[in-house]
């Protein structure tokens, strides 16, 4: 059995539990894409450049998966530190800053698509 999207809490116990019939959720890693977008809050207020465009990456969940994703989530600050971990679940598309605020993203971006950076 395949849970919804998001991977809620109901899931994740059943995907630890023995014989259980659940065998993958999907996730959208919400404490990495939380964190990222505190962090670029924060950025754009000091002036930074932060990205244009944010992409979710989904994350499937299998049992075996399971416990590094949840060390993932638990400390989303480090994921955003280690560019490896962080790409697994984020990908960041242009960059623009307070004195570019009128331009807009108006470029093609999807995860489905090699990176342009």
């Amino acid at each position: 059995m395949i849970t919804p999207v998001d991977a809620g809490q109901a899931a994740v116990a059943e995907l630890q539990a023995p014989g259980s019939p659940y065998k993958a959720s999907v996730s959208l890693a919400s404490s990495a894409f939380g964190y990222a977008m505190g962090q670029q809050a924060a950025d754009w207020i000091e002036g930074k450049s932060i990205p244009k465009a944010i992409d979710v990456l989904p994350a499937l969940l299998t049992p075996q998966s399971l416990a590094g994703y949840a060390a993932d989530m638990a400390d989303p600050a480090a994921v955003f530190r280690d560019l490896a971990r962080r790409d697994q679940y984020l990908r960041f598309y242009g960059n623009t800053c307070a004195d570019q605020r009128a331009q807009f993203v108006n470029f093609p971006w999807s995860s489905e698509r090699p990176r342009q950076d």
